[in-house]
């Protein structure tokens, strides 16, 4: 039970844990087993730790990972049991004993770059990637000769360990994010020493001269505004900082620390002195322009922008050879870059996600040979960025967006883009603005690498699709987008067999979604993997068969399907198999759907669905056993002849869409069923959150609200005639929308 807490999104919440468990937990880490039956020797010593512990399991942790590095050697346990670090807590240091031991085992190229994150304040979440490019620029990846791997690939096993020791904490499920321990961090501050310096609630600037001639990397924390006073211009005194870094701790923006870090400041006054700057990074602030004092900072290797309102990155900044990542992500009035970006030569990372303004790339960007990032490329027609100047882009790795297709008329310079020899890439999304010619002849030469994962086709207008969608050697990919296509026939998928995501949106003349027969008929096909399937504005679809491995379905706005069908993997399996848990059905006038046999649906949304009959309120079948969350109305009967349902007491959550409904008041199925009105709804008394919408006739939910013990929370809007309603108690939240209403 420790072992499955420890191993949760926030392992150091126990508190003190008893020897025998502690001792469990310390063989759990250091030897991957429940207990030390199988190395006596060992178990004493362990015993001698966790003593010096105190039950502290952020400590049998930490050195857990520690011992678990040197195996069973007896002695090397014994050494570290006897470690004169134990005695440093009569250092007067607020640090455990058990994390300076951690640290003081790690190789030394793993304590450096471990330091370094002591620029980041407690309970801060970081980015894995971003921490690594960090780190590259100032020098932390060196290569071991006879070794020829990539510093970010480096940087990734230097992480990796420090995840493996439990310096590092995961967010959740989230691979990229990650955090400190507060007493972690606290050490990271701790072994830092005089050359690093975090200005937050906790520091401050007062120190004398030879500490500022020591510092060599320098973050803010904007935490709370910061008077106006001659501390800030005690940071001119630092000629030899390598890092700047302004971290964003979510408290506002760069107005809430008054005018001390304005851009005036920040670049008139300090930046021209920082000659031997590696790192800047001014994200999340109000700036609206880069200085053109950046050309003078010539050894810096990361420039971060992200997230400011800079309209345009200056010509200056093209005079950085030694820049190796610019990080400009959310920036929305971006719209150019400079000329003779070329320049950069030793450029390796240029995220520019969301920078929707930004439609024009300088030339020459195919002659950055070490790019391994870039996100997006923008074609342009007559001298602008032709599509071929991708192909010396060799390292691209995960995320490409190409835009502007539509003006990629040459099937040559398509194929000269070699997308087949980018095996980095995780995601690609091809998108064309209007119509062009040669589209199909374009997209059959822009054929990516069979490694990538993500297909996104956006704009297509090609009658069809290309021959290599669906082919076997992409037997890899798991999710495929296809996003306004003209195209008729979706061919089969079924080779796709790690396929687990399926999305067709607004593709208004899509008919028919080949390979059918295997989707009803199973096999070793795609429907073994396929999890989620979106299907949004299709207007020319007519039917769906969902396959049974299939966990979410959402079918929206498709005028023109009548049939969705729920299939068998395998001949020998019953109805009941499919796995489906989430159905969304939406806005679609013609459908019709047998549903009965949906036994593991979870949630459930049905609505403006007019045709749509064979459902539970017409046949009187059962509702499936574990459902939790329904959305239903405006369907073919009226929710005034529904009668009793018998709900299933998992039901906690309901939205009703009242409209034509002819309901004109609410019971429960609690109730005499005989003496209730037939026009009357009745609701499960199981309810937790009820939301009414668009009743037009009900005039009261007093009466039916003592019926209902369990709800915590109500929504109203659309009901004209609703004269009162309850007012908001501790138990009972009311929220009302549309018109004002009486509360009693």
């Amino acid at each position: 039970m420790v072992a499955s807490v420890m191993n949760s999104v926030q392992p150091y919440k126990l508190g003190i844990l008893s020897d025998d468990i502690a001792l469990s937990l310390l063989a759990q880490y250091a030897l991957e087993e429940e207990n030390f039956n199988k190395h006596p020797l060992l178990e004493s010593i362990g015993q001698g730790i966790v003593k010096k512990c105190d039950g502290l399991p952020l400590a049998l942790l930490t050195l857990g990972r520690v011992l678990k590095t040197k195996g069973i050697d007896d002695v090397k346990w014994d050494e570290l049991l006897k470690s004169e670090i134990w005695s440093s807590e009569d250092d007067g240091s607020d640090i455990l004993p058990a994390l300076k031991l951690s640290y003081y085992h790690l190789p030394s190229h793993i304590k450096q770059v471990f330091a370094y994150c002591s620029m980041f304040p407690k309970d801060y979440d970081f980015e894995k990637n971003k921490l690594i490019l960090l780190w590259m620029a100032q020098g932390f990846l060196s290569q071991t000769k006879g070794k020829n791997q990539p510093m970010e690939s480096l940087g990734c096993k230097y992480f990796e360990e420090l995840v493996a020791r439990s310096f590092f904490q995961p967010l959740g499920n989230d691979e990229s994010r990650y955090k400190m321990h507060d007493l972690i961090n606290d050490l990271a501050t701790s072994v830092a020493g005089e050359f690093f310096f975090r200005l937050d609630k906790n520091m401050d600037l007062n120190r004398n001269n030879d500490a500022y001639e020591k510092f060599r990397h320098f973050s803010f924390i904007r935490q709370q505004p910061v008077s106006k006073d001659k501390k800030y211009k005690e940071l001119h005194k630092t000629r030899c900082l390598r890092t700047f870094l302004l971290v964003s701790g979510g408290w506002g923006g760069l107005e809430n620390i008054g005018s001390v870090l304005t851009l005036e400041n920040v670049t008139a006054e300090l930046l021209p002195r920082l000659h031997f700057l590696r790192v800047l990074s001014l994200t999340n602030y109000s700036i609206t322009m880069v200085p053109h004092s950046i050309g003078c900072l010539k050894h810096l290797r990361y420039l971060n922008f992200s997230e400011t309102e800079i309209p345009q990155i200056p010509e200056e900044v093209s005079k950085l050879y030694n820049l190796q990542s610019l990080l400009v992500r959310g920036c929305g009035n971006l719209f150019t870059m400079p000329v003779s970006f070329v320049k950069l030569i030793n450029l390796r990372h240029l995220d520019m996600t969301h920078t929707p303004s930004l439609k024009k790339l300088p030339l020459g960007i195919g002659g950055l040979t070490s790019l391994q990032t870039l996100f997006k490329v923008v074609i342009q027609d007559n001298n602008g960025l032709k599509i071929s100047e991708l192909r010396g882009l060799k390292d691209l790795q995960g995320v490409l967006s190409i835009e502007g297709l539509e003006k990629a008329i040459d099937p040559t310079e398509a194929k000269d883009a070699e997308l087949h020899q980018k095996k980095g890439l995780d995601e690609l999304t091809l998108t064309w603005g209007d119509a062009a010619i040669n589209e199909h002849d374009v997209i059959e030469k822009l054929r990516p690498h069979s490694k990538l994962k993500t297909l996104c086709l956006d704009g297509y207008r090609g009658m069809k699709f290309p021959s290599w969608l669906g082919d076997p050697s992409f037997d890899g990919s798991t999710e495929l987008v296809l996003n306004e296509c003209n195209c008729v026939v979706l061919p089969t998928l079924e080779h796709l067999t790690s396929l687990r995501k399926l999305g067709i949106y607004r593709c208004s003349k899509l008919e028919s979604i080949e390979g059918r027969k295997e989707v009803v008929n199973g096999g070793s096909s795609i429907m073994g993997s396929l999890r989620q399937v979106n299907v949004i504005g299709c207007d020319a679809l007519e039917s769906y068969y969902c396959p049974s491995s299939v966990e979410s379905l959402v079918i929206w706005g498709c005028h023109s399907m009548k049939s969705l069908s729920f299939s068998k993997l395998h001949e020998e399996d019953l109805p009941s198999s499919s796995n489906l848990k989430n159905l969304e059905v939406k806005d679609c006038k013609d459908i019709k759907s047998y549903l009965l046999s949906l036994t593991s649906l979870e949630e459930m949304f049905i609505w403006t669905c007019p045709s749509m009959e064979d459902l539970y309120p017409s046949c009187g079948g059962l509702w499936p056993p574990n459902l939790r969350e329904l959305s239903i109305g405006e369907l073919k009967k009226p929710m005034s002849k529904w009668g009793l349902q018998n709900y299933p007491s998992s039901l906690v959550r309901l939205v009703l869409y009242g409209s034509n409904s002819g309901v004109v008041s609410f019971g429960t199925e609690e109730q005499d069923y005989n003496n209730t009105r037939s026009s009357c709804f009745l609701l499960p008394p199981s309810l937790t959150y009820l939301d009414i919408i668009d009743f037009e006739e009900v005039e009261s939910v007093l009466e039916v609200l003592q019926n209902l013990p369990h709800l915590e929370e109500l929504h109203i809007s659309g009901c004209p005639k609703l004269k009162h309603v309850p007012k908001t108690s501790s138990s009972l939240r009311v929220y009302v929308c549309g018109r004002n209403i009486d509360t009693s």
